[in-house]
C-alpha cells in the first residue's frame, strides 16, 4: 500500500460558513490529528484549494448567477488555519470547480508518488468531497474518507452522499481505523495518545451482563474542572455490538409485553427506589463528569424521579378508550425502541424516555452520550437491582456512527432522540429510509421579550439565572433577550447586577451557580462564536474571556452581547453556552417578529402585563413552550415537552403523549379477546 493524504478546501471562507457540521474548530482539530498521523508515517500530503481570480472570471457559473464571492486570491478567506496549513514539501493544487482532479497536475503528482490509496479530508462532504471521490475512483485509486475529518453545511445531503459512496467508490473510515492501517502509534488530539490510566469501561450492557471492550476505539473523558485529569476511558460500540444488543432486546420484548400493565409499573417503582438509594452517588457523578453545579445536579435528579413517578401515574388512566359499542381499542407496544440521549441531562432525559417505553410494553436499546459514562452505569445498575427481565434494556456506548448503526437495525421500530438540529436531521433521514417512527427534540434558540411595563429587576434576575446556570448548557435556556428600547439601559444594569451575584466557581460547592462548560472543545467553540461576533461589530458588553484563576479547567465567563442584527449568526444559531444576546425592539409586532425570526422554536418567554401584548404573544409566537409572566420554573413532568419548527420532529414527550408514541392503537370489532 502506497497512501497519500489529500485535504480539500480547508479555507477560512468555507470554515466560517454558518451551519458547518462539525463546527470549524472541531473539524480543524480532527484534520490536525489526521495530518499528524500521516506526517508521522512520512506519507505524502497534498492540498486542493478553491482559488478565485480577483476579477471573478473563473468563478463557477452558479456563483456568478448569485453574485457570490469566496476564496478570492490575495484575501484572508483563501488561507488555512495554521494548525493544518501546508508545510515545506507539501504541494497545493488550486482548482476552480468541485473535484480536486479538475487540476490535472494533481493526478500527475500522485502518479509520480506511485500512490495507490488516497485518504481524503476537508469540505464539503456533499460537494467537493463527493466529486473528488468519484474522480479518484475512476482514476483507479483505493479511496478512504476520514469520517471525523470531513464537514458540510448541509448534513442531510452529506449523509446521503456518504451512504451512496461508502462501499461503492470509497470506504468511510474513522480516524482510529486509518491510524491503525497506517501504523501510527498515537493520536495528536488532546495533546497525545488516549490515556489508559483509568482503564476502559465496558462497551455495552447486554442480557444483564457488562460486555468488555476488546479492540474498540477509545475516547477519554476529562474532568472539566481539571482538564489533564482523566475521569474515564469509554469504548465506542461497533455495528456488531449494536446488532448483538438489538437481537437480545428484541427477544426479551415479546415476553415483557405480555406482562400486565400493573406488573410493568411495579418494576418501574422498584427502579425509582433503586435510584433513590443511589441519590448521593448519582448527584456526585453529574457534578464531576459534566461540571454541573451541585444545585443543578440535585434539581436534575429530582426532575428525573418526577418523570419516573409521572410515568407510573399514567397507568391510572383509561388504557383502552372505546369509541362505540362493539369496538375495542387496544394499545400495542411498538416493539424494540432505540433511545439516544445527550450529555447535558444524563439522568433525567434517559429516565424520561426509558420509563414510558418500558411501561407500555417495549424493550429498549439505549445509546447515551459518552460524557457521563459512570452515571450511565449507575442507571443500568439501578435497573438491574429493580429486577427487570434480562435483556429488557440494552446499552451501547458510542458516537454518531453507533447511532447510525442503530437506525439500520430492522428490529428497532421506533427511535426517541434528543440532540442537535444537524444530528437530528441525519437521524430523521435514517428513520425515513428504514421506515421507523421518530420522536426528536432538537434544541432551542430561545427568546425572552421584556416589555416596558414589567418589573425589570425581577426579569433580569430570573433571566440571568436561567441563561447562565450550568453555563447555559440547557436546550431551554434563554439565548436572546429582546428588550423594549425604553427600558434597555435599566435592564442591562439590572442584568449586570444579577450576574455579579451569580458565583462562578467549583461545581461541587453549594454556592456555585456557574460552573465550567463540559470540555475544552466546547470552550473553544464558544470562544470562536464570541470572537466572530466581535469581528462583525457586535459589542461584548461583559465577559468574552476565560475567568482568571480558572485556566486549567473549562470555564468561560458569562458573556452578554449587544448591537447584533437579527440575521447575525450569533442570533440565528444556538450558542449552547454562557452567551446571551440583548436585542432592542420598539413595538410589539417587531418583538414577535424577532422571536419568530429564527429556525428554532422550543421556548419563548414574555414579561409584560399589557393584555394586547399577551394576546398577540400567545396567538403568534411559534414555539412549543410559552412562559407568560410565569418566571423560569422547571418543566412539569406531565406537560408536553416538544419544539416547533426545527426544534422538534414528531410527538412531544411526557404525559399522555408518551403512550401515543410508544404504542400503536389497534381497533377490534366484535368479540374483544382481552
Amino acid at each position: 500500500m502506497r497512501p497519500a493524504l489529500l485535504l480539500i478546501d480547508l479555507q477560512y471562507d468555507y470554515l466560517h460558513q454558518p451551519g458547518l457540521d462539525p463546527p470549524s474548530h472541531t473539524l480543524v482539530r480532527h484534520v490536525a490529528d489526521l495530518l499528524g498521523a500521516c506526517r508521522q508515517g512520512t506519507i505524502p500530503v497534498a492540498y486542493a484549494i478553491t482559488l478565485v481570480q480577483p476579477d471573478g472570471s473563473n468563478r463557477m457559473p452558479h456563483w456568478r448567477r448569485r453574485d457570490y464571492w469566496a476564496c478570492v486570491e490575495g484575501t484572508e478567506g483563501v488561507k488555512m488555519p495554521p494548525d493544518i496549513a501546508p508545510q515545506q514539501g507539501e504541494e497545493v493544487f488550486p482548482k476552480p470547480f468541485f473535484s480536486a482532479f479538475a487540476n490535472v497536475e494533481l493526478l500527475a503528482q500522485l502518479k509520480r508518488w506511485h500512490v495507490d490509496t488516497l485518504i481524503l479530508g476537508g469540505v464539503h462532504a456533499h460537494g467537493c468531497i463527493r466529486a473528488t471521490v468519484l474522480d479518484a475512483y475512476q482514476a483507479g485509486f483505493e479511496v478512504w474518507v476520514a469520517e471525523e475529518a470531513v464537514g458540510s453545511y448541509d448534513p442531510v445531503h452529506a449523509r446521503i452522499s456518504r451512504d451512496y459512496l461508502d462501499g461503492r467508490a470509497c470506504r468511510w473510515l474513522s480516524l482510529a481505523a486509518i491510524r491503525a492501517r497506517l501504523g501510527a502509534t498515537k493520536s495528536t488530539a488532546n495533546g497525545g495518545g488516549v490515556s489508559r490510566a483509568c482503564g476502559p469501561l465496558p462497551v455495552s450492557f447486554i442480557e444483564g451482563e457488562w460486555q468488555a471492550a476488546m479492540d474498540h476505539r477509545l475516547q477519554p473523558r476529562h474532568d472539566p474542572t481539571d482538564w489533564p485529569h482523566c475521569l474515564a476511558v469509554v469504548p465506542t460500540a461497533t455495528e456488531a455490538d449494536v446488532s448483538a444488543a438489538t437481537s437480545a432486546t428484541a427477544r426479551c420484548q415479546r415476553d415483557w409485553a405480555r406482562l400486565p400493565l400493573d406488573r410493568r409499573a411495579a418494576y418501574l417503582e422498584s427502579w425509582a427506589a433503586a435510584l433513590q438509594r443511589r441519590r448521593d452517588n448519582a448527584i456526585a457523578l453529574i457534578v464531576s463528569d459534566l461540571g454541573k453545579p451541585v444545585v443543578d445536579a440535585i434539581a436534575e435528579f429530582d426532575y428525573g424521579l418526577a418523570l419516573l413517578s409521572a410515568t407510573i401515574r399514567s397507568t391510572r388512566g383509561d388504557a383502552s378508550a372505546t369509541p362505540a359499542a362493539g369496538i375495542a381499542v387496544h394499545h400495542r407496544p411498538v416493539g424494540t425502541v432505540g433511545i439516544i440521549t445527550p450529555w447535558n441531562n444524563p439522568l433525567a432525559l434517559p429516565v424520561g424516555k426509558i420509563a414510558p417505553a418500558l411501561l407500555w410494553g417495549n424493550a429498549v436499546v439505549w445509546k447515551p452520550a459518552m460524557q457521563a459514562p459512570r452515571l450511565t452505569m449507575l442507571l443500568i445498575e439501578a435497573l438491574t437491582e429493580a429486577g427487570f427481565p434480562s435483556g429488557c434494556v440494552s446499552m451501547v456506548f458510542g458516537d454518531a456512527t453507533t447511532g447510525q448503526a442503530m437506525l439500520g437495525e430492522r428490529a428497532i421500530t421506533a427511535l426517541s432522540f434528543t440532540g442537535s438540529i444537524a444530528a437530528g436531521r441525519q437521524v430523521a433521514l435514517g428513520c425515513a429510509r428504514y421506515g421507523k417512527a421518530l420522536q426528536a427534540e432538537l434544541g432551542g434558540n430561545n427568546a425572552a421579550v421584556i416589555g416596558p411595563d414589567c418589573d425589570v429587576v425581577e426579569a433580569a434576575g430570573e433571566l440571568a439565572a436561567a441563561a447562565f446556570s450550568f453555563a447555559g448548557q440547557r436546550c431551554t435556556a434563554p439565548r436572546r433577550l429582546i428588550v423594549h428600547a425604553a427600558v434597555e439601559k435599566r435592564f442591562l444594569d439590572a442584568l449586570d447586577e444579577a450576574l455579579d451575584h451569580l458565583l462562578v466557581g467549583m461545581p461541587r460547592e453549594a454556592s456555585t451557580r456557574i460552573g465550567p462548560v463540559v470540555c475544552r472543545a466546547a470552550r473553544q467553540r464558544i470562544s470562536h462564536i464570541v470572537a466572530e461576533a466581535e469581528k462583525q461589530g457586535i459589542t461584548i458588553h461583559r465577559g468574552g474571556e476565560v475567568p482568571k484563576g480558572y485556566e486549567d479547567g473549562c470555564w468561560y465567563a458569562p458573556t452578554v452581547l449587544t448591537g447584533a442584527s437579527q440575521n447575525a449568526p450569533v442570533v440565528q444559531q444556538e450558542s449552547f453556552g454562557p452567551v446571551v444576546v440583548v436585542q432592542r425592539y420598539d413595538e410589539a409586532g417587531q418583538a414577535i417578529s424577532m422571536v419568530n425570526g429564527v429556525e428554532q422554536g422550543l421556548v419563548a418567554t414574555l414579561y409584560s402585563h399589557d393584555p394586547e401584548m399577551k394576546r398577540r404573544f400567545g396567538d403568534s409566537v411559534e414555539a412549543g413552550i410559552l412562559r407568560i409572566n410565569a418566571g423560569q420554573q422547571g418543566i412539569h413532568p406531565e406537560a408536553p415537552f416538544g419544539g416547533w419548527k426545527a426544534s422538534g420532529i414528531g410527538l412531544p414527550e411526557h404525559g399522555p403523549w408518551d403512550r401515543t408514541f410508544y404504542t400503536r392503537p389497534q381497533a377490534i370489532y366484535g368479540d374483544n379477546p382481552v
